[in-house]
C-alpha cells in the first residue's frame, strides 16, 4: 500500500497547477524531500513539468528505466519514464484522488504548506513547523 500525496505550486498571480505522486507521501518521506530540496521555484516548477511521479527524488534526474530503477537519489516520473501521458492538474482546493497528504509551494512566500487529505474544508500549515515537531524524521 503507497502514502499517495498531492504536490501543488501556487503561483504569484493566485493560478494553482499540481500533480500525483504515488509513494511515500507522509510527511517524513514527501514532506521532507520536498522542504530540503525543493526550495528554488524554477525547481518546483520543473517538478510539476514532470507530470505524475511514481516517487519523488532529491533531483528531478533524467530519464530512467521505470522497472528497474529504485534510488531515491532522483524523481521517478510516470510521464518521462514509462512513457505514459502527461498530467499536470489545475488545482481548485477540492479533493484529487484522495491523497493522504497535500503539498503546497506558495510562490508568493517561496515555502512549502501541508495538509492532510484532500478535502477542501481542511487549513493549509507552514510545512516547516510540522517538520520540527515530527519526532520519526
Amino acid at each position: 500500500m503507497s502514502t499517495r500525496a498531492f504536490i501543488i505550486e501556487k503561483t504569484t498571480n493566485g493560478t494553482s497547477r499540481g500533480i500525483y505522486c504515488h509513494h511515500d507521501g507522509y510527511i517524513s518521506g514527501v514532506g521532507r524531500t520536498l522542504n530540503k530540496y525543493y526550495r528554488d521555484p524554477f525547481v518546483v516548477s520543473a517538478l510539476i513539468a514532470l507530470g505524475g511521479l511514481s516517487s519523488l527524488g532529491q533531483s528531478l534526474g533524467s530519464k530512467v528505466d521505470f522497472e528497474t530503477y529504485s534510488g531515491n537519489e532522483q524523481c521517478v516520473a510516470y510521464h518521462r519514464d514509462r512513457g505514459e501521458d502527461l498530467v499536470i492538474t489545475n488545482y481548485m482546493g477540492g479533493s484529487q484522488d484522495d491523497e493522504e497528504y497535500t503539498y503546497m509551494y506558495d510562490h508568493s512566500t517561496q515555502k512549502w504548506y501541508i495538509k492532510k487529505g484532500s478535502g477542501r474544508s481542511k487549513n493549509w500549515v507552514l510545512l516547516d513547523s510540522i517538520i520540527e515537531k515530527d519526532p520519526f524524521g
